[in-house]
């Protein structure tokens, strides 16, 4: 009986520890590339993954090139502004607004950036690729609030 009991114990004890460090691994991904790469070489990776999926000329590539690197230039000078006004404290409303405003504003330029580079048919890929991506994570998202939720 003894026996049984340790090993329940153990069986669980093992299986919690286990969930705890995938879930603290998973999320870092992106995380650790900004940080790990330089914006040219994320650029670099960025843009060769978009010639295997859409199958870009070589001009197409060293256009698309150019915009991913300045766009995340660009993002990283916007980070770091937010950062010095934003000093200690919770960024207020306003700020927040600010950010997102010119989050969107440099997505729609990005967009209107790449239907000029990209053939009417490459775009509408990408559009699929990236709409099927975002259902991936939605219900990636649900599943993991589902297994949080079931865990209380």
């Amino acid at each position: 009986m003894k026996k049984l009991v340790v090993t329940a114990i153990l069986f669980v004890g093992f299986s919690v520890f286990g969930q705890e460090k995938h879930e603290i691994k998973r999320g870092k991904k992106h995380f650790r590339m900004a940080q790990e790469f330089s914006p040219e070489q994320i650029a670099t990776i960025k843009s060769k993954q978009m010639t295997l999926m859409l199958d870009l000329s070589e001009s197409q590539q060293k256009q698309v090139h150019k915009l991913i690197q300045s766009n995340i230039k660009e993002r990283n000078k916007i980070r770091e502004e937010m950062k010095e006004k934003k000093g200690n404290g919770k960024p207020n409303p306003e700020m927040h607004f600010e950010r997102m405003n010119k989050m969107l504003d440099k997505k729609n330029e990005m967009k209107r950036s790449l239907k000029q580079i990209l053939s009417k048919e490459q775009y509408e890929k990408l559009e699929i690729t990236r709409l099927n991506k975002k259902r991936m994570m939605k219900r990636k998202r649900q599943m993991k609030k589902k297994r949080e939720h079931d865990k209380e």
